[in-house]
């Protein structure tokens, strides 16, 4: 039970240095769940592999469970967790072991499977990267590919519809509503002579989530 306790204290560690409080603060709920009677932690202190609660994601797989019961309104006692309202890390437990306990058949289904992030930020490493091969080789490799591997819902892949602020370089079109401003540092990045265009897109995942499915269009998807 140590090491459970312990991979939930790594992940909760992580996601609060990596700019997401709220996922860390529940994610360390999670040793109060194991520690419980209710089947969702009777789930997880029956994992195979203590050892490997972190490399399996399991704070994670339960964290979207319960943003998606925030996220699709079926749990107003979230609400002042995710707006911020609430931070105190013994009321965050209190209020995830209750909605555990309330939602258990639908919570105990995401742990059979690893989590489907879609960090749009992450494009920002994208266009800096395409910024850069602009600017050092000019047209010839000003018309690019974008391929990538675990595409998940494919929000990165429509990178060419965002806009970045990276140092004092912009990219993209100026009007798109969804815009990138990463906290850039180092050496600035110097205006690309061409502008880089995408000219074919293509991703690739084990397990594509569809993102046309009622459920994420009305419910929004787990982002941090």
């Amino acid at each position: 039970m140590a090491e459970l306790e312990s991979g939930f204290l790594r992940q909760a560690e992580h996601c609060t240095k990596n700019g997401a409080p709220v996922t860390g603060k529940i994610c360390k709920s999670m040793i109060r769940i194991v520690r419980g009677d209710s089947a969702v932690g009777q789930r997880i202190a029956a994992w195979p592999c203590h050892s490997c609660v972190l490399e399996d994601a399991v704070g994670l797989r339960i964290a979207g469970g319960i943003h998606n019961l925030h996220l699709t309104q079926k749990e107003d006692a979230l609400d002042a967790v995710y707006a911020g309202a609430v931070t105190d890390q013994q009321r965050i437990e209190d209020i995830v072991d209750a909605v555990v306990r309330r939602h258990e058949a639908e919570l105990l289904p995401w742990l059979d499977n690893t989590p489907q992030t879609n960090e749009v930020g992450r494009a920002a490493s994208f266009a800096a990267a395409f910024l850069w091969l602009s600017s050092q080789y000019g047209e010839c490799v000003s018309r690019l590919e974008l391929n990538e591997i675990g595409s998940s819902g494919g929000l990165n892949l429509m990178m060419d519809q965002y806009h970045f602020t990276l140092g004092d370089t912009t990219f993209g079109p100026v009007g798109s509503t969804v815009r990138i401003r990463p906290k850039w540092s180092g050496s600035q990045l110097k205006p690309a002579p061409a502008t880089p265009e995408i000219v074919r897109i293509r991703g690739c995942d084990i397990s594509p989530v569809d993102l046309t499915l009622d459920r994420y269009v009305t419910g929004g998807l787990l982002l941090y």
